[in-house]
């Protein structure tokens, strides 16, 4: 078996290292070593090839978690370089169609960052409500677990 033809044959395998997932992870690792200039660089590659088919239907590669992860490494980058206005923008955007567990958590971690550095600017302020807004959507209805209310079938007993 000829493994190149079947790496090609099936590029979403999970065990196929594409171009788009090396941008993703770059955009990761950049933003840990606090890089702000390489995160924008490759979260900006991230959410141009893996975005939405419908905004640009060249794209073969839409994966809506790792879009929605790029976007608050790129708001973490913005907001070290100090364009607030955007940064607020692309972090609103990563909670959009929906709330990606995945995504919150790293809003969370940045936007303690950003109420350290930017906490009284309207921007600051915006986007800590941006954050406390889709904790609350992730948020089960009272009386329901997050199991019951994301699950449309009712476990066993």
């Amino acid at each position: 078996m000829n493994v190149l033809k079947l790496a090609q044959a099936y590029p979403d395998h999970h065990f196929v290292f594409d171009s788009p997932r090396f941008d993703f992870y770059a955009s990761t690792t950049y933003a840990w070593l606090r890089d702000a200039k390489e995160v924008e660089r490759y979260a900006r590659k991230t959410i141009k090839v893996s975005g939405d088919p419908l905004d640009d239907p060249r794209r073969a590669h839409w994966q809506p978690s790792r879009v929605s992860i790029a976007r608050v490494d790129l708001a973490y980058s913005l907001f070290e370089q100090g364009q607030l206005e955007e940064a607020v923008h692309e972090a609103t955007e990563a909670f959009k169609p929906f709330v990606r567990r995945d995504a919150l958590l790293r809003a969370v971690e940045l936007d303690t960052e950003v109420r350290a550095t930017y906490g009284r600017t309207p921007e600051g302020r915006r986007f800590h409500e941006q954050v406390v807004a889709a904790r609350r959507s992730m948020q089960p209805p009272a009386g329901e677990s997050l199991y019951t209310a994301t699950c449309p079938v009712t476990p066993r007993a």
